[in-house]
């Protein structure tokens, strides 16, 4: 089973199957166009699916994108792997996420989106998703590189050839690791969280 994470920005706000680019490298606008992978309908972290199990993950509902009914949550439950190419775990682990909505970090909150659905040019309805999102008001400012040090202790890590590496973690590790972070400290990633807090408790009511 191979799968692979395209995302499609909220301001777009259109998205067509057959034809929006992803913005996650090459590799997955290559495969994009290849008859053997099947695109899942949710754009902001819309998946390219390839393997025996296609069909079940297509009927995913989701709930939230990294929640319930999420592939998200389908890839946890399967016990898969995550694996980022030529990228740290700091950009290149989106299932960081999940954690951070299982725990219910205090500075994102849940928002809907919306946008409309294309395939090859023809409007075909309106959609929206609810994701865990940062307050932008918040001004936040983020240092992910302490995911890499969470993650070191339990990755694989390969040099593919000379200019390609990989790594790859199981993502039931992932949320463990990051839950575990989380739940000691919400802010663990927010590198300004003094002003954070101040901003969250004039604006947000409990």
């Amino acid at each position: 089973m191979l799968m692979m994470l395209t995302l499609l920005l909220p301001e777009e706000k259109k998205f067509d199957i057959e034809r929006s680019l992803p913005n996650t490298g090459m590799f997955s606008k290559y495969c994009l166009n290849l008859k053997e992978f099947r695109r899942s309908i949710y754009p902001l972290h819309s998946f390219l699916i390839s393997g025996p199990k296609t069909e079940e993950i297509l009927k995913l509902n989701q709930i939230t994108t990294w929640g319930k009914g999420s592939i998200f949550e389908w890839l946890e439950i399967n016990n898969a792997n995550w694996i980022a190419i030529n990228l740290k775990w700091e950009n290149g682990c989106a299932f960081g996420h999940r954690a951070e909505e299982l725990t219910q970090v205090p500075y994102r909150h849940y928002k809907t989106y919306e946008g409309k659905f294309f395939k090859k040019g023809r409007f075909i309805k309106t959609i929206s998703e609810k994701k865990y999102s940062n307050y932008l008001e918040a001004k936040i400012k983020f240092d992910y590189s302490i995911f890499d040090k969470v993650m070191k202790y339990d990755e694989i890590f390969c040099y593919l050839n000379k200019g390609l590496y990989a790594r790859s973690c199981n993502t039931k590790t992932i949320t463990k690791n990051l839950v575990s972070l989380f739940l000691k400290n919400p802010f663990a990633f927010v590198k300004n969280k003094n002003y954070v807090k101040r901003w969250l408790s004039k604006n947000i009511k409990k």
